[in-house]
């Protein structure tokens, strides 16, 4: 009998691209599906979309919530899946997806997974293919990268949210990548296939659709990276900042970005110092408050 797999849809005011995200789930003829929809009190036509499929939903709801990890973590505490996967309510299953995870996680002891997933337009123009990659070997470079699989096609056994907990609701576009992250410290590898699985939709309402929205994650990784940091040798931890701040230098962002610390520039140029003689009298000025950031978008 093929596992039970529980799929989670978040949803708030994303009316015109639920049914697709809806149909792609169901249109699995997957035989052991266990579907659940938490939706944020929308105020479009999201209820009345998810009203024409609630027959076959194991459960719904539309009430307002503290955002998107509220909602998924909502629904985690109703999953009875074997395997657990949430997808976005502008996003897609391919066809055949849930059979694909079925047959390698019966034959794997890898208590996660994820394939490869399609980045698409409004129009259906494919725009890349995300293709998961292992771990590096380096903590810190997998810290710092940072390190993440595509999350539309990742699905992980139930247990896990048992020994791990929840996302983190205090993070709202970070929670996938930090929680990743803390599978990968404690040693939990992941299966990985080049099958694509899903599909990610961009468009300029979506979280990664916006440039706002890359300086919000920015910000949330910067604020967690600090947790991981417990987790390395006073070296690694040096390293580490001396890359974030070249980060920073490198490619700052728009919404309230923490900018390159003086103590950070003293520290690579204790630790580094070929790197410090790579770096110009301009980004010097700009650490020291001499000269002014100017943003990329």
């Amino acid at each position: 009998m093929n596992p039970k797999i529980t799929v989670i849809t978040p949803s708030y005011n994303q009316g015109q691209y639920i049914e697709a995200t809806i149909k792609s789930v169901l249109d699995q003829g997957y035989d052991n599906l266990e579907y659940i929809i938490i939706d944020g009190g929308s105020t479009d036509e999201s209820v009345d979309v998810i009203r024409r499929y609630e027959s076959h939903l194991a459960y719904w709801c539309s009430e307002p919530d503290s955002g998107q990890t509220n909602a998924i973590n909502k629904g985690l505490q109703r999953a009875t899946g074997d395997i657990i996967a949430y997808l976005n309510s502008d996003d897609q299953f391919l066809p055949g997806a849930l059979e694909v995870v079925s047959a390698l996680m019966r034959h794997s002891s890898a208590k996660w997974m994820s394939g490869a997933c399609q980045i698409t337009s409004p129009d259906g123009t494919l725009i890349r293919l995300w293709e998961p990659e292992k771990a590096p070997m380096s903590r810190v470079v997998a810290i710092l990268y940072p390190w993440g699989l595509p999350q539309p096609a990742c699905f992980w056994r139930r247990e896990l949210f048992a020994t791990y907990g929840c996302f983190r609701e205090d993070l709202h576009y970070a929670f996938d990548t930090h929680f990743q992250l803390t599978l990968m410290l404690a040693g939990e590898a992941p299966l990985l296939t080049s099958l694509p699985l899903a599909n990610a939709l961009v468009h300029p309402q979506s979280k990664t659709g916006t440039s706002g929205g890359r300086g919000v994650f920015w910000n949330e990784y910067r604020r967690y990276m600090r947790d991981f940091e417990t987790q390395l040798d006073p070296k690694e931890r040096a390293y580490g900042r001396v890359v974030l701040w070249l980060t920073d230098v490198g490619s700052p962002q728009p919404t309230d970005q923490p900018r390159p610390a003086l103590h950070e520039f003293l520290t690579m140029l204790r630790y580094y110092p070929t790197v410090f003689a790579k770096t110009s009298l301009a980004t010097f000025a700009r650490v020291t408050g001499l000269r002014k950031w100017k943003y990329k978008n």
